[in-house]
């Protein structure tokens, strides 16, 4: 498989970590050969805020939480979340008071300090199998003597309206809606990733940014229902998700 390019940025204070955090991204990609990497440091929260103002577009993140005098790490993925609903966040800190937090921003793993190679390395592997599905796959649909090729990063969630179909997709404020059957659309779809939260509805875990016993939150804001007899089987997709990073063998290239 050919070499991805990524965009890591490191924000640490502590100078170790700044230098250590970098040198096993380093190695961790070089072992493994998936990606080419590009490591951008930042000793500040502040400095790192002025250049994601400026337009700053990285594919990963490594936060320290706890910076002395500045905004916090929490707080800054939070801004973060603000224009990038998707860009994954490793938090890396002394403290485990914020972990509860973490999972409202999205956060692919919190690491508690000292770090070693095994855990950034499980955290990139993650990475990089979500970076392999956002950017390879597709849904590919007929409808209406139109073909259609759908990401499936951009599709929220999926809803039945017999006899259509709808499908979310994100930026977008009318969901596409098709005349096909929500189960032959659903069977097209990997199972890792698109979990049925209702009997109406389909959600992308890519964008399930907090569960609850009776509904969802996604990355847009939008809440979605969740039945209990779906709830088991939704929150563990969840966990395998944002901590195995899911590893896909279905492929749709268009």
């Amino acid at each position: 498989m050919e070499e991805m390019q990524v965009n890591i940025i490191v924000c640490e204070d502590d100078p170790f970590y700044l230098q250590s955090i970098p040198e096993i991204i380093t190695r961790w990609s070089r072992e493994s050969g998936h990606m080419n990497v590009t490591i951008r440091s930042f000793a500040s929260s502040e400095e790192f805020l002025e250049a994601w103002a400026r337009g700053m577009n990285p594919d990963l993140l490594f936060l320290d939480i706890q910076f002395q005098f500045e905004m916090d790490g929490m707080e800054l993925a939070k801004q973060v979340r603000a224009t990038d609903n998707h860009v994954p966040i490793v938090f890396i800190t002394n403290s485990d008071a914020y972990i509860r937090d973490g999972y409202t921003v999205g956060a692919l793993r919190y690491l508690s300090k000292p770090v070693c190679y095994e855990e950034i390395a499980t955290c990139l592997d993650i990475a990089y199998n979500q970076f392999t599905l956002a950017r390879n796959e597709f849904l590919i649909l007929s409808s209406g003597g139109r073909r259609l090729a759908i990401r499936y990063d951009e599709i929220l969630y999926l809803e039945a309206l017999s006899p259509h179909t709808l499908i979310a997709k994100q930026g977008e404020d009318s969901p596409i809606q098709l005349r096909c059957p929500f189960s032959s659309i659903a069977q097209k779809l990997p199972q890792e990733l698109f979990i049925p939260c209702h009997r109406s509805y389909i959600v992308n875990l890519m964008h399930v940014r907090c569960l609850k016993r009776t509904e969802l939150f996604l990355s847009d804001g939008k809440r979605l229902p969740v039945s209990r007899p779906y709830g088991n089987t939704l929150n563990a997709a969840f966990d395998s998700y944002y901590q195995e990073g899911c590893r896909y063998d279905h492929v749709e290239p268009i």
